[in-house]
């Protein structure tokens, strides 16, 4: 199987905007992403993504416990 490229993504956002995406992405589960998927292949590949950007917060400082 060939790997699927990556994509690079500069983002801007203010300190309380990444504090509540941070912390929405903390609270998301499976569930949450397959409520608004075409299938379950859908959302696991959106709970996949979501978790790089949940993990990319967390080196930037934005980790909530």
């Amino acid at each position: 199987m060939a790997a699927t490229p990556l994509v690079a993504i500069n983002l801007e956002l203010c300190d309380d905007g990444a504090n509540v995406l941070a912390h929405f992405l903390k609270r998301a589960g499976y569930t949450t992403y397959r409520l608004h998927a075409r299938d379950d292949d859908e959302a696991y590949a959106t709970f996949v993504a979501a978790e790089h950007l949940r993990r990319a917060l967390a080196a930037a400082g934005y980790d909530p416990r």
